[in-house]
């Protein structure tokens, strides 16, 4: 392995170099993540190993300024916010609402939810923990809403998705991501109210996933799969989340492929998964019954590779 060891660091780093530099921020839909699906398939191909990619529909997060204010006594102060995809801007009419606090999961176990309508939410807790909770959500009908990731106590305001299955059949409010940091000086200070803006949206787009595979020589032992992701979150060139996931899957590709192997290794780069894993679901729909009859184990590789990263590899195995 050793003597491995400096080939690898240096091919992964041209990947996520290529990616991240290269490319830059590459948003589900976009001419970027189409341009780093084409790299993928390009590498496998480099390798000698056919890949497809096969597209799907997406909403494409256009977004041209977003602007957040808050309001202390009589003092508005700006405030940094990103809009989530699959939610709506303001058509770049400016809406102003009181500020109210919200804790999820626990005040979903109100029973009314009420005395959100009209206001501008802070929702401590950045993903929705059932549909059941997001159409509650959705009946109150807030101004707006100001997620905040309560896993990451940080300055600033994380990129983030609600479930496009969601937002299609339950409607969806402007929501933004604010920083956590941010929301516990309002809590602290007493803020009163809030301004958001935003200009742009969403609009139709096409993502990709790349497939790519070894061939086992025992058509019946099964398939293993190694994935990724190639999009990122808005304002992100996404180095651990996931350019390392790729480039990842590509050395694996590369590392494997002189080795004779019993299972079919399959590597996939998924689109839109900062979507919250629309590139993967469409995946899975198309491929069911496949990977029910052969699929025995995942490895996914995201968000790894970073000082401040996950240190926990999560894996699948196929029932």
């Amino acid at each position: 392995m050793s003597s491995l060891a400096p080939v690898c660091e240096r091919l992964i780093e041209k990947h996520i170099t290529s990616l991240t530099v290269d490319i830059g921020v590459r948003l589900a839909g976009s001419p970027e993540e189409e341009a780093a699906a084409a790299y993928a398939q390009d590498a496998f191909a480099e390798l000698e190993i056919e890949a497809d990619i096969e597209t799907f529909a997406v909403r494409e997060r256009a977004v041209t300024s977003e602007s957040l204010e808050i309001r202390f006594g009589d003092l508005w102060q700006s405030f940094p916010c990103s809009l989530f995809s699959n939610t709506p801007g303001t058509d770049g009419k400016t809406i102003e609402a009181p500020l109210v606090f919200f804790e999820s999961p626990t005040e979903y176990q109100r029973r009314d939810l009420s005395h959100l309508r009209g206001k501008a939410v802070v929702h401590l807790g950045c993903h929705i923990e059932s549909r059941a909770s997001y159409q509650r959500l959705m009946e109150a009908e807030p101004a707006f809403l100001l997620f905040v990731d309560i896993r990451f106590p940080g300055t600033a305001a994380l990129a983030d998705g609600m479930f496009p299955a969601y937002t299609r059949a339950l409607g969806a409010r402007p929501t933004v991501n604010v920083a956590y940091m941010d929301a516990w000086r309002w809590k602290s200070e007493g803020a009163l109210a809030a301004r958001l803006k935003v200009n742009g949206g969403m609009r139709e787009g096409l993502s990709q996933n790349v497939v790519a595979e070894l061939p086992g020589t025992d058509p019946e032992a099964g398939l293993i799969v190694l994935g990724g992701h190639h999009d990122t979150q808005a304002g992100s060139v996404g180095a651990d989340d996931n350019a390392s996931g790729v480039a990842a899957i590509l050395e694996a590709a590369r590392v494997l492929a002189p080795h004779a192997r019993k299972r079919t290794i399959r590597f996939i780069s998924f689109g839109a998964e900062e979507q919250l894993s629309v590139g993967s679901a469409d995946y899975v729909r198309r491929h069911r019954d496949e990977l029910s009859e052969r699929g025995t184990f995942m490895a996914n590789f995201d968000s790894f590779g970073s000082h401040m990263g996950w240190t926990e590899l999560q894996s699948s195995v196929f029932l």
